[in-house]
C-alpha cells in the first residue's frame, strides 16, 4: 500500500511517467524529476509546491514565489497585497500619495469608483469594496509593520487570495 500511495504521489507531481520504451508498467523519472539531485533539491520541490503556482497571475509569481520557497512567508504575503495595492493605484492612474484603505475606497466606491463593477447591486459593491480594505488592513499592513509569523499553508492560501484580487483589477482597467 505505501508503494502505491508513494507511486501516486509521484505520479501526480511530475516526477515519473510510464516509460514510453516499454509496453508494460514501467516507470522513469521525468525531466523534472532528474533536476532533483539533493536532499535540499527535494525539499525545496515540496516546499514550492505548497503553493499552486499556476493558480497565481505571471506577474505575481515571479515576485512572490522565490519568496515564498525560500521560507519567507510573511515578505512573500506583503509582496503579494502590495502588488495589488501598486495594480488598484496603476489602474486608476492615482498618483503615489493615495495609499492603503483610502486608496481601495476610492478605487471601489460603489457610486463612482473607476474599478466598481456596475453590473452588480449596490449591496455587491460595498462589499467588494470592504474585500479589498480588509485585504489591504489584515494582510499588507501588519507585514509592513511588524514580524508576522506566517506558515507555509496559510502564506499559500492568502497569496492565492492576493492574485485573485489582482485578476479582479485586470479585468476591471478603465
Amino acid at each position: 500500500m505505501a508503494v502505491a500511495e508513494a507511486m501516486g504521489w509521484l505520479t501526480s507531481q511530475g516526477l515519473i511517467m510510464r516509460d514510453p520504451d516499454q509496453s508494460g508498467t514501467f516507470y522513469v523519472l521525468t525531466r523534472r524529476a532528474q533536476t532533483l539531485k539533493s536532499r535540499a533539491d527535494v525539499e525545496a520541490f515540496v516546499k514550492g509546491n505548497a503553493l499552486p503556482i499556476q493558480l497565481l497571475q505571471p506577474q505575481l509569481a515571479e515576485k512572490v514565489h522565490h519568496l515564498f520557497v525560500r521560507g519567507d512567508h510573511d515578505v512573500a504575503v506583503f509582496q503579494a497585497f502590495k502588488s495589488v495595492e501598486v495594480a488598484v493605484r496603476t489602474a486608476c492612474r492615482y498618483d503615489n500619495t493615495v495609499i492603503g484603505k483610502r486608496l481601495v475606497i476610492r478605487a471601489f466606491n460603489p457610486d463612482d469608483g473607476p474599478l466598481r463593477n456596475v453590473g452588480t447591486t449596490q449591496d455587491e459593491r460595498e462589499a467588494e469594496m470592504a474585500l479589498f480594505v480588509g485585504a489591504i488592513g489584515h494582510c499588507k499592513n501588519p507585514a509592513s509593520h511588524r514580524d508576522v509569523d506566517l506558515d507555509r499553508e496559510e502564506a499559500a492560501r492568502l497569496i492565492v487570495f492576493a492574485s485573485h484580487l489582482l485578476a479582479i483589477v485586470d479585468e476591471r482597467k478603465p
